[in-house]
């Protein structure tokens, strides 16, 4: 009797697992909607020229009006993978592949929140009501999992007191070279390692364990198909700089009213913000910054 209620107990922990890590992701992975981008047959096709020439392009060989332009497939691994899945089955192993990938999540935030909840499965439908929307068989679906693992990591880290070991910086080089998305795994990191300092009894141990790890990690995404590589940032062409130019006016009035308390620069940035000169006036502009400065006015006397 005993080991048939054991057997009973074990059946019903089993279910909702085999739910959440086969069943669910299977059903999403195999929709049609996961083709509803164009950037899905671009991915592919870049993939493609990869494994056909053995290099990464340097130059966009596709595009009509950007074609010999230089170019940085920053995507190159996820597009090798999709285009390696399109050339072994077409579309159905590209489904395979994606598949794959919500498997790989689903199992790791399913194992993670059955260590604090019962009803795991609850956690897996809240968070793909909130992925739906982006399941496209693109690269950032295969950062999934790693997104997942890395939070892992540095849970598991925190609840050993320290920080994870530098191997665990590798998964940075994998995920640069899978999307752009990778810059979330040096902020994930970046906030478990303050957390750590302010919250350690040997706060100097901390900072230099994660200060390390944090060092190895940002390390890791120069490493893409090109070899080391670090990004070099220069000056913004003339359209891209005025493109920004009219959000930091913007915001330098807005400090600049901080500063000396006038309401006039207040009237004269929200003037400029383009989104409300789009829809107000300039009457109704004054007005709603009245109302505003009112409403606020115990958290900003010097107005």
């Amino acid at each position: 009797m005993a080991s048939a209620a054991a057997a009973g107990e074990k059946g019903r922990i089993n279910l909702p697992m085999l739910v959440a890590v086969l069943l669910i992701p299977a059903v999403l992975g195999s929709s049609q909607t996961i083709f509803n981008d164009g950037d899905v047959s671009w991915h592919i096709a870049t993939g493609q020229w990869i494994l056909d020439h053995r290099a990464i392009p340097h130059t966009d060989p596709f595009s009509f009006t950007w074609f010999g332009k230089p170019w940085v497939p920053i995507e190159w691994l996820a597009e090798v993978l999709y285009a390696a899945a399109y050339r072994l089955a077409g579309y159905g192993a590209v489904a395979a592949l994606v598949t794959a990938a919500l498997m790989a999540l689903h199992g790791t935030v399913y194992l993670n929140a059955s260590r604090w909840i019962r009803g795991s499965l609850l956690p897996i439908i809240a968070m793909d009501f909130v992925l739906l929307p982006m399941l496209l068989a693109r690269p950032h679906v295969l950062t999934w999992p790693l997104i997942a693992f890395w939070t892992w990591l540095m849970l598991r880290a925190r609840e050993q007191d320290r920080a994870p070991p530098l191997i665990a910086a590798a998964a940075m080089t994998v995920w640069a070279n899978l999307h752009g998305s990778f810059a979330f795994g040096l902020v994930i990191a970046a906030a478990f390692g303050l957390e750590a300092f302010v919250d350690s009894a040997d706060r100097m141990r901390a900072l230099r364990q994660w200060l390390v790890f944090g060092i190895a990690s940002a390390l890791a995404c120069l490493v893409n198909g090109n070899g080391v590589q670090p990004t070099k940032v220069g000056t913004l062409p003339p359209q891209l700089a005025a493109l920004n130019r009219t959000n930091i006016n913007v915001q330098e009035l807005i400090v600049e009213a901080a500063l000396q308390g006038g309401t006039e620069a207040v009237y004269h940035a929200v003037m400029l913000d383009p989104l409300t000169a789009a829809v107000c006036t300039l009457p109704q502009i004054r007005s709603m910054v009245d109302e505003m400065l009112e409403a606020q006015k115990q958290w900003l006397p010097q107005f």
